[in-house]
């Protein structure tokens, strides 16, 4: 009995204690990790029941354990982006319960008691007796903290660190959303706005002030368009997606023209602004988000040309102007090292008695299939692109190396007046060639006149005004082409020493005709004479030019009415003929 009594009750009897003992341990265990997760848990049954919940699941969701067991939490805690509740068979955690496969969600919706809504990732992971699926455990956390975050990093990534509107990359991405969504009859513009002459405003008051004209305009942008996309798209350039036809366009464009040519008072600064506009429309000037914005620079880029504080449309003759540029872009590199590039010369006369005293350098550029390319084209390229360095070398070693050949065949006391890019005085290697080209052809520095052209101001560039300085301590000559033409004639006297006025063309053509381009150019002449200046008069075609500048003494003259630019050769044989 003893035996019997061992084996059928005590031992079953204290295994099982000893079971009960260990499972209790291993509950407390388990309540104990899941009680010190930083993550919510619970447990569902196949009906989608919950039996189970971890402290830091009550934290999050609100609820007691004792208010959720045995019931089905879904349609408790699961919400949508849209505020409502998640339909049953779009949730995952209810999925969970038929499928044998880990469901991860990486940002989903959850309900607390007070109603607030809030963000959470989560991993529904089955639990399986028997090859049976009896529940679920959900782990999940509430990433509000991690989206907060990632929205910064976003709104950081997406908007312009100082004025905080859009960006570039968001502009982008709403001009291509806007091009997909639109279809051929819906119109709209991309509006490109550049703030005039905005690096000598960083230049003259410093970039802090140049910070806060930024900020200005883009507080006023906005403030004129609360429903507009703005961006600010880069530096001082901003731009706007505006819906509407050609002459609504119009109409804000000159809106804005008006509204930001204005003065900002900052720091006791007036600080005086205007603005540069360029536009597009969809769908007729493009239809890819490139296009457009392509098109639109080019017109914001005319608008500078044309003088600033306007706007301009995109047009065909744009477009022309344009894939001709592109062409001459592609074509001028070449067309150095192939020779297409010459020099012509014009000569320059006395006035009376017609003799000729010297004559000017003018580059010339014939395509072997293209034929005759204005320099007017040629030359803007070579300004941009900076191929007026070698351009400008070559002219002037080809005009000294023309000129000693003419030293040569007797025609002394001449001297070759050559063009000069602000950008060639600038260059470092800019003297060290000249010096090197007069010693190869052995000229006196006397006998070479550089022309600076006076529509491009010197705006007190003391780096440049010493380099002019320097060639004039050479004995180099130097005049002022197109004098007149621009804004900084007396400019150019005040801060240079100069030997020749060339008076631009436009004034002798209008003499003879409006009485007021006759005084102003007598002035000039008198002007130039009080100064001691050589006065050459361009742009002489006819008798009563010639007549008209006689009445004044020791003026030079230069022009069609004596001879168009001519290959060396030619002119020797005309200046031959002539004599």
């Amino acid at each position: 009995m003893r035996v019997l009594y061992l084996s059928t009750v005590k031992d079953p009897f204290e295994k099982l204690i000893y079971i009960r003992r260990k499972l209790e341990m291993n509950e407390k265990r388990l309540k104990t990790i899941t009680a010190s997760l930083g993550e919510g848990v619970f447990v569902i049954n196949q009906h989608r029941h919950l039996t189970f919940i971890n402290r830091e699941g009550e934290r999050l969701l609100g609820y007691q354990a004792h208010e959720l067991f045995g019931k089905e939490i879904h349609s408790l805690i699961h919400g949508s982006k849209s505020g409502d509740n998640l339909h049953v068979s779009e949730c995952p955690i209810c999925k969970g319960v038929e499928s044998k496969e880990a469901i991860r969600i990486d940002e989903d919706i959850f309900i607390h008691k007070s109603g607030r809504t809030f963000p959470v990732s989560y991993v529904v992971t089955p639990l399986i007796e028997n090859n049976t699926i009896v529940g679920s455990v959900v782990v999940f956390q509430d990433i509000s903290k991690q989206q907060e975050y990632l929205n910064r990093i976003k709104h950081q990534a997406y908007h312009h660190i100082l004025t905080d509107l859009p960006n570039r990359l968001y502009f982008l991405e709403k001009l291509d959303e806007k091009i997909i969504k639109s279809d051929f009859n819906n119109e709209f513009a991309l509006i490109l706005l550049d703030i005039d002459d905005f690096k000598n405003i960083n230049d003259s008051y410093g970039h802090k002030i140049g910070d806060i004209v930024l900020i200005e305009i883009a507080r006023m942008l906005s403030s004129f368009y609360h429903h507009t996309f703005i961006a600010h798209m880069s530096s001082d350039e901003f731009a706007i997606l505006m819906d509407g036809n050609k002459e609504e366009i119009r109409e804000q464009a000159e809106n804005i023209i008006n509204h930001l040519h204005t003065s900002i008072p900052i720091e006791h600064n007036e600080v005086f602004i205007s603005i540069s506009i360029g536009i597009c429309l969809f769908p007729y000037d493009g239809v890819n988000s490139e296009k457009l914005i392509q098109m639109a620079d080019i017109s914001l880029s005319e608008a500078k040309r044309l003088g600033k504080n306007r706007y301009i449309f995109y047009n065909d003759d744009l477009e022309y102007r344009r894939v001709r540029k592109n062409w001459i872009e592609q074509h001028l590199n070449n067309a150095l090292f192939n020779n297409e590039i010459t020099v012509h010369y014009q000569p320059i006369v006395n006035a009376k008695t017609k003799a000729i005293i010297g004559l000017e350098a003018l580059a010339r550029w014939y395509h072997p299939k293209e034929g005759a390319i204005s320099p007017q084209e040629f030359i803007d390229v070579a300004e941009s692109n900076g191929l007026i360095i070698p351009i400008g070398t070559y002219i002037v070693q080809m005009a000294c190396q023309d000129l000693a050949e003419l030293n040569k065949r007797g025609f002394e006391n001449l001297f070759v007046s050559i063009n000069l890019s602000l950008k060639q005085l600038k260059h470092p290697d800019f003297m060290p060639a000249v010096d090197q080209i007069l010693q190869t052809y052995g000229l006196n520095a006397k006998q070479i006149q550089f022309e600076i052209t006076e529509t491009v101001t010197l705006q007190e560039d003391s780096d440049l005004i010493k380099t002019i300085g320097e060639l004039k301590n050479k004995q180099f000559r130097i005049a002022i082409d197109d004098f007149g033409k621009g804004f900084s004639s007396i400019g150019y006297l005040k801060h240079i020493s100069v030997d020749t006025l060339k008076i631009d063309k436009s004034y002798v053509f209008h003499v003879l005709s409006d009485e007021k381009i006759a005084k102003l150019t007598n002035a000039i002449i008198i002007m130039g004479q009080l100064l001691h200046l050589d006065i050459v008069v361009e742009g002489v075609e006819t008798k009563e030019h010639l007549a008209f500048i006689n009445r004044f003494s020791n003026i030079l003259a230069q022009g069609y009415y004596f001879s168009r630019p001519l290959p060396l050769e030619e002119f020797i044989e005309s200046s031959i003929n002539r004599n």
